[in-house]
C-alpha cells in the first residue's frame, strides 16, 4: 500500500473521530447544563437570589477559577456538590445533594475541558398558536367532572414561551405564578399550579385548594 493510499483511509477516519469527540462534547455541556437548570440556576441563575456571589455562566465560571478545565478536583464548584470544602457547605443549599449520576456528569463535564454549553445552537422552540392554547385548556375542561368545571380557572405562560424567553426566565415566571396564588389563599397549604400541557405554558387550579369560597366572618 503507497503512502497516498494510506492518506487516503487515514484521512476520513480522522474526521470521524473529530466528529464523533465533537459531538460528545456537545452531548455532555448539553447534560451539565440541563442539570444546572433543574437545581441550580434557581439561586445562581442571572435572576437568582445568590447570583453576586456566584452565577453558572460559562465564561464566568471559568475566568472565577471555579470551574478548572480538566481538572474536577481542583474545581471549587465540583468539590462544593461532594461537601469536600472548607469555603462553604454542600450545593445545592438547603436542598437534598444532586444523584450520583448527576454529579459523575458534571465531573465528566469538567474533565472534558467544560466544553461551552452556549456555543451548541439550540432548536427554536415550536410557537404554540391562540388556536391550541385555547384547545388544550378545552380538552382539560371536558376531562372534569360538572362539579369541577365551575371551580377550573387557567392561567398561561406561553406568550413568554413564544417570545423566547430562557428556561430560567421561564421558571421564575412558573415559580412567582405559585407564590401569587398562594399569597392570595385562604388555606393553610400551599398548592401548585398544575401544567397541563407538554411545553408547561399553561396552568389548572382548582379554587377550591385556596379556600377562596370561604368568607371571614370575624
Amino acid at each position: 500500500m503507497t503512502q497516498i493510499q494510506k492518506v487516503k483511509i487515514l484521512c476520513p477516519l480522522l474526521i470521524f473521530i473529530l466528529i464523533t469527540n465533537i459531538n460528545a462534547q456537545q452531548n455532555l455541556s448539553q447534560e451539565a447544563y440541563t442539570i444546572f437548570e433543574q437545581s441550580c440556576l434557581i439561586c445562581h441563575g442571572e435572576n437568582g437570589s445568590y447570583r453576586e456571589s456566584l452565577i453558572i455562566e460559562h465564561t464566568a465560571l471559568i475566568e472565577g477559577g471555579t470551574v478548572v478545565p480538566n481538572d474536577p478536583e481542583a474545581s471549587e464548584f465540583y468539590k462544593r456538590l461532594l461537601g469536600d470544602t472548607e469555603n462553604g457547605p454542600r450545593m445545592p443549599l438547603g436542598q437534598p445533594p444532586l444523584a450520583p449520576e448527576a454529579i459523575e456528569t458534571i465531573r465528566q463535564w469538567i474533565a472534558a475541558g467544560a466544553p461551552d454549553w452556549d456555543a451548541i445552537p439550540k432548536p427554536k422552540p415550536s410557537f404554540i398558536t391562540t388556536d391550541t392554547m385555547l384547545e388544550t385548556i378545552k380538552n382539560h375542561v371536558n376531562s372534569l367532572s360538572a362539579r369541577d368545571k365551575s371551580f377550573a380557572r387557567y392561567f398561561t405562560l406561553t406568550h413568554l414561551y413564544n417570545a423566547g424567553e430562557t428556561t430560567e426566565a421561564l421558571n421564575a415566571y412558573r415559580r412567582a405564578l405559585s407564590k401569587l396564588i398562594n399569597s392570595l389563599s385562604w388555606g393553610r397549604n400551599v398548592v401548585k399550579p398544575q401544567p397541563i400541557d407538554a411545553e408547561q405554558t399553561v396552568y389548572y387550579i382548582d379554587l377550591r385548594d385556596y379556600e377562596w369560597d370561604i368568607r371571614n366572618e370575624a
